[in-house]
């Protein structure tokens, strides 16, 4: 009976292990994601501060032109922090799920 026990032990062990390994795959997955899309947003905010010092120092005849870039910039800004949200919640249940 102990031998069962022990062999019972090993098997549970290494189930834990492959599941562990299977949620940090994905996780580490997930996790490069994230990292990627918050450079893009820093890139963003850095692309809109540049336009709206253009923009402040421009001529009224490029004014409208700015002011487009700026706010096209703001709507992928918006797009790139709802799929940052989407990541995050990829990651939860990812995380949650595999440990079940």
């Amino acid at each position: 009976r102990k031998e069962s026990s022990a062999a019972s032990d090993v098997y549970k062990r290494q189930k834990y292990n492959k599941m562990a390994k299977s949620v940090l795959l994905s996780s580490h997955q997930l996790y490069q994601q994230l990292t990627e899309h918050h450079e893009f947003e820093r890139r963003l905010k850095d692309m809109i501060t540049e336009r709206e010092q253009e923009r402040t120092r421009s001529k009224s005849a490029n004014i409208d032109k700015l002011s487009q870039e700026v706010l096209a910039l703001h709507q992928r800004l918006g797009r790139c922090r709802k799929a940052i949200s989407e990541i995050e919640r990829n990651i939860e249940q990812a995380e949650k799920s595999k440990l079940r």
